[in-house]
């Protein structure tokens, strides 16, 4: 009986890990564009600079425009690393160069949640009509992506979304300790229930 029950649990957690993983690929194919994984460039531009760290500065970016740009060029050179994650870096000698982003699920319709470089942020990727040059009054269907929130996670491991909460597993974080020393041994794991964030309208939208 107790063999019973242990085959029954395994296949029960099998099954649950296998949708988990299903799910993250499928976010992961939808957080493209045409078929390519989204410049990493053209994330990091939504990314506050180090003078603006105490405040979160809601942007958003069109990405039909950004993904090939001059302006994201260094991005279009990007590599994926064993984690998932998608990366470049503007400088080889310059470590500070370097931006990643790791797609961790998708919350629910167009909302996704990202980890890059000690940050997990929240987004909306979705179609929206713009209009360019008010002169015309011609609006274009294109892909825009907003920034919604982001929570400073140090020592960060893993995240997923399991029924539309955000989990995070990371070491235990002592702020006071030496640099190379703050990530403790221990873990812990977070739940977040970001309903008031998915729920309020984009920025781009209003």
């Amino acid at each position: 009986m107790k063999r019973l029950i242990t085959a029954a649990l395994l296949m029960i957690c099998s099954g649950v890990l296998a949708n988990e993983s299903k799910f993250l690929v499928d976010a992961q194919n939808d957080f493209t564009y045409k078929g390519k994984v989204i410049n990493p460039k053209c994330v990091q531009l939504l990314q506050p600079s180090l003078s603006e760290n105490t405040a979160i500065i809601t942007r958003s970016i069109v990405i039909d425009t950004c993904q090939n740009s001059n302006l994201a060029f260094e991005g279009l050179n990007y590599s994926v690393n064993s984690n998932g994650g998608v990366e470049y870096i503007e400088d080889n000698n310059d470590p500070h160069t370097r931006f990643s982003y790791q797609v961790l699920g998708k919350f629910s319709t167009n909302v996704y949640a990202l980890y890059h470089l000690g940050t997990v942020g929240i987004y909306r990727y979705e179609k929206e009509s713009v209009l360019f040059d008010f002169s015309t009054n011609e609006r274009q269907p294109v892909q825009v992506l907003t920034k919604l929130s982001e929570s400073f996670m140090p020592c960060f491991k893993v995240g997923h979304i399991a029924g539309g909460y955000l989990k995070i597993t990371k070491s235990k974080w002592d702020s006071n300790a030496p640099k190379t020393s703050q990530c403790l041994d221990s873990d812990e794991v977070l739940s977040f229930n970001l309903s008031d964030v998915l729920n309020k309208p984009s920025e781009s939208s209003n």
